[in-house]
């Protein structure tokens, strides 16, 4: 049985009207939508009004690349669907957790480099070019390359946004503008919400941050799209660019068709790998002998399909006055 720890005869979830297909995947469907019910007191009188559903998004998720307790809380709070307590979180983590360390040593080697062709070389010179006038150190060569054998550290991918792209990442002229990010416009205004002390800016996705301007204040920019790879201990971490790079993966076109991946060798994974890493549990898995894989997001022992709660994203800056001891 795969590491979802959802079995189709799971009597808890059949209990709530829920049908399990195991394919490649568990898959998860609801014969109807899923509600809460929220209660309010008024005059000693117990109300109850039944909520519609949270927005949810399709996602496929490898649970054991979260420390235990962490994984717990995510998969308890942000699955929908399947509705897990805290019971199953544990078994689903326990088991991907169990059969990943049954595994013998893997042999994680960086796949092996593949020639670009003329209009590939071409771009990438341009790239390259742009980025070395820009004077950035973090960039560092163009590489083409199967990405089933990249370690990972991403836990969860968004297959609904993936799917958006599978059409242009089948297609070498368009795979090639999406795998270097020069497929989409910077994102322009974005709004922002400023009070004393507090600043938030709503912005489209994650890949934002202030940048202080000094004298002139701060703006709020979009960080490159490119995929972005680091090399270390004779591996290659997948840093930036899930998304794309799964959607060449799980094509649906002919098996004919070309799945390698252009992506840029970066430094920016440094931020996962380095000792001062802040989440040193996922560097110390990656840096191990059963590291997770990109093909492990199509592997049933170690991920899970679910329908995660829909997010949005906003960028925060805060200010908060803090009282130290003056000794001088």
């Amino acid at each position: 049985m795969g590491c979802a720890g959802l079995p189709p005869w799971s009597p808890k979830l059949r209990a709530r009207g829920s049908t399990l297909r195991h394919s490649t995947f568990f898959s998860v469907n609801l014969s109807r939508p899923v509600y809460k019910l929220a209660s309010t007191k008024a005059n000693g009188v117990t109300m109850a009004a039944v909520l519609p559903a949270p927005s949810t998004v399709a996602a496929v998720i490898m649970p054991d690349l979260l420390a235990r307790e962490d994984a717990i809380k995510f998969l308890t709070s942000e699955c929908v669907e399947p509705r897990i307590d805290a019971a199953q979180a544990t078994e689903v983590w326990e088991r991907c957790h169990r059969q990943r360390e049954e595994l013998p040593e893997r042999n994680v080697a960086a796949p092996g480099p593949l020639p670009l062709n003329p209009e590939e070389r071409a771009a990438a010179d341009a790239f390259l070019h742009r980025f070395r006038q820009a004077k950035a150190a973090n960039i560092l060569d163009v590489i083409k390359f199967d990405p089933r054998r990249c370690v990972v550290w991403q836990h969860a991918i968004i297959t609904e946004r993936s799917d958006t792209y599978a059409g242009n990442m089948a297609v070498p002229q368009a795979r090639l503008q999406h795998c270097l990010g020069a497929h989409a416009n910077p994102g322009g205004q974005v709004p922002i919400i400023s009070r004393p002390n507090d600043i938030r800016a709503r912005v489209p996705h994650a890949e934002y941050m202030f940048n202080f301007l000094n004298p002139q204040g701060f703006q709020i920019q979009e960080l490159a799209k490119h995929i972005s790879v680091t090399a270390f201990d004779n591996r290659l971490l997948l840093y930036a660019g899930y998304h794309r790079s799964f959607a060449v993966m799980t094509s649906e076109y002919p098996d004919g068709m070309d799945r390698s991946l252009i992506a840029v060798l970066t430094s920016d994974g440094d931020a996962v790998l380095s000792p001062q890493s802040p989440n040193q549990g996922v560097r110390e898995i990656v840096r191990g002998l059963r590291p997770p894989l990109f093909e492990d997001f199509l592997d049933e022992r170690f991920c899970m399909r679910v329908r995660l709660r829909k997010k949005r994203c906003e960028l925060w800056i805060q200010g908060q006055i803090k009282w130290f001891d003056d000794d001088a």
